[in-house]
């Protein structure tokens, strides 16, 4: 995702400069930048996304609490939405044996969707079988097609 937040506070009525701090949400990294994600959630987020800052930085906003804490009141609702978003997608979303039975009642798009997979995989299939045959929803999606 990588996504970089600079951080637009009014802090006692004085603007902080707009490239004075960033905040970037990122997958789980080896960075030498400090993940700071626990401190402002504990949902387990926590175990897929990070949200890292310069050490630098972090040692200045821990300097002015008050403000430091206004910052994580913010980022705790923003990733809060993230959560809520995440988990409502989740939940809609089809399983794979759902969708597997979907193809299996609708024939005409199990097989138009099987001739554009033919061909994006074609190079894959000849290349590395292995990594098609460990695919064990692809291989009964075609199965299915198969037995049209």
């Amino acid at each position: 995702m990588n996504l970089a937040l600079k951080i637009h506070i009014i802090k006692k009525n004085k603007k902080i400069a707009t490239d004075s701090i960033i905040l970037t949400f990122d997958r789980i990294i080896k960075s030498e930048k400090i993940n700071i994600m626990t401190e402002i959630t504990n949902s387990d987020i926590c175990n897929d996304l990070g949200l890292y800052i310069n050490k630098n930085d972090l040692e200045s906003l821990r300097k002015d609490k008050e403000f430091f804490n206004t910052i994580k009141d913010f980022l705790g609702e923003f990733i809060e939405s993230i959560k809520k978003t995440i988990d409502k997608t989740e939940k809609e979303m089809l399983s794979e044996k759902e969708l597997l039975n979907f193809f299996a009642n609708n024939k005409e798009i199990a097989l138009k969707i099987k001739s554009y997979l033919d061909i994006d995989l074609a190079h894959i299939k000849t290349h590395r079988p292995d990594i098609v045959e460990s695919w064990e929803y692809y291989k009964e999606f075609e199965r299915i097609c198969e037995r049209f």
